[in-house]
């Protein structure tokens, strides 16, 4: 605390004093209280200030021509189907348009977007799909509330029936009281519970009579105008594995034509609600990791059975329907557990088909009275919160205490080698120590599924092309905001020791060797006896050296080459970190 906020403190206490007629020592322990509540929101807004500066900076070297992080880029495949696509022109949600695709081959054979829909047609094509779409012993329940929009429903079932899973799942579809006639249709279904309300009731009611319905482990509530992406089931039931403490867990949210529609939502002091990204650019990196977020709209969200049940289901407050999601996700905050948004997870949502978009008629009325419902119920949570639109890009990561960037050559590949193992368990580790977690490459950053998705899939932010084209504008843009920075690898680090302490000055450095290379060199070259193996030790020893005197800490594996260091640079900061290898391999052998 600096001199004038301790004058300012030590006034407010002189004051305080003179006005509490209570004993001295409660007032003491009053005022040391609330002393270090200011002193703790200081220090919280200080660091929030020079958070936004940095984030508000322009770019000051290099690649000056490059668009900014949060410029979007050409989707070539939603331009043109047919292009011919190079390595850079991947984008993550690729499969979305191809999704998208299928649908829309689906509803034009049945013509289901037409004045005259095939129904019948569309059922008997469901029907004689080769999979059931039903499981004897279910693992997930999928509910589905429909009131009319039969075309929709029959939409929905067929990107289910393609679903490519070996998640044992059934599928409850809850009509309430439809005026179509869908209730015909829908009871020629094979392999489908179908529940009929005997007269409507909305959505709340209708989804918490399904889940009561439900024989599995998890439920799943799945609005009807949709369609899921591939891996849609399998990365949100995974989710619960990744992250243990989760009680919820919600899908990213894309519009037919490939935009954002949402990437988790933001909950505001005043109780408003944001979807994150909506509109924005799909594939950028900000809207591809898994994180915890206020709340996932209940277009797509995934819960213990139990869990839910144990909640009492939806509240019937906010009856008929809206912000009972995001009550939900405080709930499930409120029983000692999180929300979190999976962005490899995806669903195709034709949004506002039941209810409409007007907040000023129908349905979609309840949306601003259920809201001040919302506000009145969670104020005191919600008091932590943000204004309304105040630093999105730090309220969308609140839960984040610190952040961390870490910097190795390539992305890592655990089932191929053992540094990419330690690697990928050492993200992990900042994850389970509340790190907002950053991977970004030396210099390769082409997206690679796989390699990238699994990161994210994990919660970790993965920088690539073309969103961030290379290490150096990536430190221009972000450098200021990480508290601590990690580089595996000695090459690594000499190639951009330079570049992390002019961009990032405020960070703590970590290097992290996997093995001392020079001493590996050394020991092949007195096993070769090559006098030119032996210089190349010698010139790495004195960069190795170098480096490690010059980081704030650096990490070995074993006490021996602790030892070693710390006896050649005797002021450098050097830990052990126990070789990491619990994760399995493939249980393919070798040839």
């Amino acid at each position: 605390m600096n001199l004038h906020v301790w004058t300012r403190e030590k006034q407010t206490v002189s004051a305080l004093q003179a006005a509490w007629p209570v004993a001295p020592q409660a007032r003491e322990v009053a005022l040391v209280e609330r002393i270090l509540e200011l002193d703790a929101t200081l220090f919280a807004r200080h660091r929030e200030i020079g958070r936004l500066r940095a984030h508000l900076a322009e770019p000051q070297v290099a690649s000056e021509a490059a668009p900014l992080a949060g410029s979007t880029y050409p989707w070539m495949l939603a331009e043109d189907r047919d292009c011919d696509r190079g390595l850079y022109d991947l984008r993550v949600d690729d499969a979305v348009l191809i999704e998208a695709d299928r649908g829309a081959v689906f509803c034009e054979r049945h013509a289901l977007r037409s004045d005259q829909p095939a129904y019948a047609q569309a059922v008997d094509a469901l029907n004689a799909a080769p999979s059931p779409l039903v499981a004897v012993m279910p693992l997930v329940s999928i509910v589905i509330p429909v009131f009319g929009q039969l075309g929709h429903t029959l939409s929905c079932l067929d990107s289910l029936r393609s679903l490519v899973t070996k998640i044992p799942f059934e599928i409850i579809i809850v009509d309430d009281a439809s005026p179509d006639g869908s209730a015909k249709h829908l009871s020629a279904l094979r392999g489908v519970v179908l529940l009929l309300q005997p007269i409507n009731q909305g959505f709340i009611a209708s989804c918490n009579a399904g889940a009561g319905r439900a024989r599995g482990d998890f439920v799943v509530f799945l609005n009807n105008d949709t369609r899921v992406v591939e891996h849609w089931l399998d990365t949100l039931l995974d989710s619960f594995r990744l992250f243990p403490s989760a009680g919820l867990v919600g899908s990213k949210m894309l519009y037919p034509d490939g935009r954002l529609q949402e990437a988790g939502c933001i909950i505001w002091r005043d109780a408003s609600c944001w979807n994150d990204g909506r509109n924005g650019d799909p594939n950028h990196p900000r809207y591809n990791f898994a994180r915890e977020v206020d709340y996932v709209s209940g277009c797509s969200i995934m819960m213990p059975t139990v869990l839910f049940r144990s909640l009492g289901g939806f509240d019937v407050h906010f009856a008929p329907a809206y912000c009972e999601d995001a009550d939900m996700a405080m709930r499930v905050r409120e029983a000692g557990h999180e929300v979190w948004f999976q962005p490899q997870s995806r669903v195709i949502h034709d949004e506002g088909v039941t209810s409409g978009t007007d907040t000023a008629h129908g349905v979609k009325a309840n949306q601003l009275i259920n809201a001040r419902k919302l506000f009145l119920r969670w104020r005191h949570r919600l008091a932590t919160h943000r204004p309304n639109g105040q630093a999105p890009h730090l309220e969308r990561e609140r839960q984040a205490r610190m952040r961390v960037a870490v910097i190795d050559a390539n992305l890592p590949t655990p089932l191929q080698d053992a540094g990419s193992v330690t690697a990928t368990l050492t993200l992990r580790l900042f994850r389970q120590l509340g790190y907002k977690v950053h991977f970004v490459p030396q210099d390769n950053f082409l997206f690679k599924e796989g390699a990238a998705t699994d990161l994210m899939r994990e919660g970790v932010e993965v920088a690539y092309a073309p969103y961030e084209p290379d290490l150096e504008t990536y430190l221009c843009r972000h450098g200021r905001q990480f508290d601590v920075i990690m580089v595996f690898r000695v090459t690594v680090l000499e190639q951009v020791m330079g570049l992390v302490r002019q961009f990032a000055p405020q960070a703590p450095v970590l290097f992290h060797t996997m093995d001392l290379h020079h001493l590996r060199l050394e020991r092949q070259a007195l096993l070769s006896g090559n006098a030119s193996d032996l210089a190349a030790a010698t010139t790495l020893r004195a960069k190795e050296l170098g480096l490690v005197g010059a980081v704030d800490c650096t990490i070995t594996h074993s006490t021996f080459e602790r030892n070693l260091l710390s006896n050649a640079v005797p002021d450098a900061p050097v830990v052990v970190w126990p070789f990491m290898f619990p994760l399995h391999g493939t249980q393919v052998g070798f040839h």
